[in-house]
């Protein structure tokens, strides 16, 4: 049986108070009623639209073995129900503090990963990478927040022999208090650029919040270092526990790119021996295989298992995904959108030999508060400045994308404030050969136009 929570765990929660005996065992958490699975902890989070407290009776019927709620909750009261009730002041504190407790029953090498852009995709290379050598537990989807990551941790059992989390962060501090929680012995972070400046005001600031973790590891943890990025290794002036890696070497390794395909994925050769090909396009994802690399060499895993691991990394969905419809192609880039990011997917798709037409449909960049402006036009001058015939521009942040485009530019332009006018336009226009990117914030919902384009013939 996989490792259970323990009774003392939940007791030495800060003002706790339990009401009943814990008779079954507790392995694993969730706030989702729909997602219980039998012997789980229902977290109830209460919201601003919906209230996690109203669906316990539905988790205890789903096999949750105990709750855990806010102490106001007023069905406390009269608890009589058939699992342990735990009530604290903060459900999302108690959450981490629970975490914590159960983190520490556990000595294994656990590695967080932060950064503007590249967490996820940088992730999973490295799970499917260790997963050559050690029974992994890893943050599944983006569940890289306060609440995602306590989540994950409660998850951890003891057929685990090792751990990767993702951090993400929004404000200051945000880094910090999960590496209190998660207490990781090794970090990465994959790059320092301008998002969530609307929160942060300035890219200074986003670099201190990513550098919270390695100032949590201390003398003791490894830090893996990205030495193409200056506000990466100004982080790293006293660490004595380095690992770098770059698009040209890795751990002290050579590492150059010895070709690219027609979808822009490139192939490296790692000391001089090993060719690995990789499957998404983009220059960024060197930079994320590079840095998968150095932890799989630093955790002693061998060139053949790396090489194996990287060629059957399949990507992210809406991350540089690719997806063929009557004839042309959809580049899937919407998951999310900063400035650095939006720049290296837009110049992947200019630089796209085949094409017979290369079109950007570019959403709102949300978040960057006073830049905001200027980094959409910004992107204005990237389109003109590349191979792109026609740019679908929607949202009221891109109205200074369209401007810049009309005054500088011959790029067919066209601004929308409609998502289903911008379905139907693009629709109409799209021409077998064509390739197609789809790129802006998550909150956005380009993805919605997919179906809208498989519809149409």
């Amino acid at each position: 049986m996989k490792m259970a929570i323990k009774p003392q765990n939940f007791r030495s929660l800060q003002n706790v108070r339990i009401i009943g005996t814990f008779d079954q065992p507790i392995v694993g958490a969730t706030i989702d009623s729909r997602k219980v699975a039998p012997g789980n902890l229902f977290v109830a989070l209460p919201g601003e639209n919906t209230d996690g407290h109203t669906f316990i009776p539905n988790a205890i019927k789903s096999g949750a073995s105990a709750v855990l709620c806010n102490a106001n909750w007023a069905g406390s009261a009269n608890w009589n129900g058939v699992v342990p009730l735990i009530t604290v002041p903060d459900v999302t504190i108690a959450l981490g503090e629970l975490a914590r407790s159960h983190r520490r029953n556990f000595d294994l090498p656990i590695l967080a990963i932060t950064g503007t852009n590249g967490k996820t995709t940088t992730k999973n290379m490295i799970a499917a990478i260790l997963a050559k050598r050690y029974s992994l537990l890893k943050t599944e989807g983006n569940l890289n927040n306060q609440l995602g990551l306590p989540l994950t941790l409660l998850h951890l059992d003891e057929s685990h022999t090792a751990a990767v989390l993702e951090m993400g962060a929004s404000h200051a501090g945000d880094i910090a208090y999960l590496c209190e929680i998660a207490e990781p012995t090794e970090g990465l972070i994959t790059n320092v650029g301008h998002a969530h400046l609307e929160y942060f005001k300035s890219i200074e600031n986003v670099q201190k919040v990513k550098g919270e973790l390695f100032s949590y590891l201390g003398d003791a943890g490894t830090r893996y270092v990205n030495s193409d990025d200056s506000r990466v290794m100004a982080l790293v002036t006293n660490a004595v526990r380095c690992v770098n890696f770059s698009e040209t070497s890795v751990a002290g390794m050579s590492l150059e790119i010895s070709g690219k395909d027609e979808w822009g994925c490139f192939s490296i050769l790692l000391d001089n021996k090993t060719d690995i090909q990789l499957k998404v396009s983009g220059s960024i994802m060197v930079q994320n295989a590079a840095a998968a690399i150095a932890v799989g060499l630093t955790h002693q895993i061998s060139q053949d298992d790396i090489k194996s691991a990287l060629e059957n990394y399949p990507g992210e969905k809406g991350r540089m995904q690719r997806i063929d419809i009557h004839g042309f192609h959809v580049i899937h880039d919407a998951y999310n959108a900063n400035p650095e990011s939006s720049r290296q997917s837009i110049t992947t798709v200019a630089k796209l030999s085949f094409p017979k037409r290369r079109i950007v449909v570019f959403a709102d960049m949300l978040e960057l508060g006073e830049s905001s402006s200027a980094e959409h036009a910004e992107i204005g001058k990237i389109i003109a400045d590349n191979a792109i015939n026609a740019a679908f521009l929607y949202g009221p942040e891109t109205v200074v994308t369209a401007n810049f485009l009309r005054k500088n530019a011959s790029v067919l332009t066209q601004h929308f404030n409609d998502k289903n006018a911008l379905g139907d336009a693009l629709a109409h226009f799209l021409m077998p050969g064509d390739v197609v990117l789809l790129k802006g914030s998550r909150s956005m919902g380009l993805e919605t136009l997919i179906p809208v384009l498989e519809r149409h013939s």
